[in-house]
């Protein structure tokens, strides 16, 4: 290696090149905001030798709790995605004889009830249901698609006409679609493969979608949302849900909601973690027991009464 980094800044010149042969164009656009709104402004000009875990760990605290106004803190997801990238960064010194040694070791605060999965409520449901059911709009159907088969918004986005199987009843989902921000273009949509591997999956089509569909004389080249070859994009169809919300006096909420509203239906009907896990697309069944099997009360009280009449009687 010709040149050598001695600050933060110069080994960000050095490692954003380079990693991005190895990433998708969506994830090297997430990697260069939070390099650009976070460890840049953080760090630019600091020499590599301070970066202890001592300094990391206070950097996490102060990120998740030291924002002078609360509207100004960090999630404590926000903060994981800084430090992978902030990780990636490091281990990179080290291989390259940058740093003497590479480590990091941080604790995070736990998640507070607000920041656990949203889920819409029964009664809310209904609201919704009934107003995207008149088809008012055709971004009403993407609605019902995360609502009734958990999927997520930049996957409805992209979906064609060519992607749902009559035969089997079934959606493939192969692509996402999103807007990702660069310094050169400020912003524009991309189409790309999902979020992971795991996320290409084949999903049983329900009788109401299939009903709402209208697949009769569809170009399949055509996205399902637009009814053409232009697709619409996640802003448009996350304002489209937001103005559904304001139309029925709702809560606001966040359209992901509805992909949580859906795993959290599956798992009070008892459908079993791994075929959920699957219909998620979730790389991982932990990070769906993580996300959402978390025992209500009434469930937990009557394991109780079920294992004290097991051992009494």
């Amino acid at each position: 290696m010709t040149k050598i980094a001695a600050t933060f800044n110069e080994l960000v010149d050095l490692w954003m090149p380079y990693h991005r042969q190895f990433i998708k164009e969506s994830t090297y656009s997430n990697y260069s905001n939070i390099v650009d709104n976070h460890l840049l402004k953080d760090f630019h000009g600091e020499k590599l030798s301070i970066f202890t875990n001592q300094l990391l760990q206070k950097y996490v605290i102060d990120k998740c709790n030291n924002g002078s106004l609360k509207r100004n803190r960090l999630s404590v997801k926000t903060v994981k995605d800084i430090m992978v990238v902030f990780k990636l960064l490091l281990r990179y010194s080290f291989t390259y004889g940058l740093r003497d040694s590479f480590d990091l070791s941080v604790r995070y605060p736990k998640m507070t009830q607000s920041m656990k999965p949203m889920i819409i409520t029964n009664k809310d449901i209904r609201k919704i249901v009934i107003t995207v059911s008149k088809g008012e709009d055709q971004k009403d159907i993407g609605i019902l698609f995360s609502l009734l088969s958990g999927l997520r918004i930049g996957e409805i986005c992209a979906l064609r006409y060519g992607d749902i199987c009559l035969q089997t009843d079934s959606i493939l989902v192969s692509r996402t679609l999103q807007r990702i921000y660069t310094k050169k273009d400020k912003t524009r949509i991309i189409e790309t493969s999902p979020k992971t591997a795991s996320s290409i999956r084949n999903i049983p089509l329900s009788i109401e979608l299939k009903r709402v569909l209208d697949l009769k004389i569809k170009n399949q080249e055509f996205y399902i949302l637009s009814n053409s070859t232009k697709p619409v994009e996640p802003r448009l169809l996350r304002n489209r849900f937001n103005n559904i919300l304001m139309l029925n006096k709702l809560p606001h909420y966040k359209f992901h909601a509805l992909r949580h509203t859906f795993a959290t239906k599956c798992i009070e009907i008892k459908i079993d973690y791994k075929t959920i896990s699957t219909l998620l697309g979730h790389s991982n069944i932990n990070t769906t027991l993580n996300l959402y099997v978390h025992p209500s009360h009434s469930q937990k009280k009557k394991a109780i009464n079920k294992l004290t009449a097991s051992i009494i009687t």
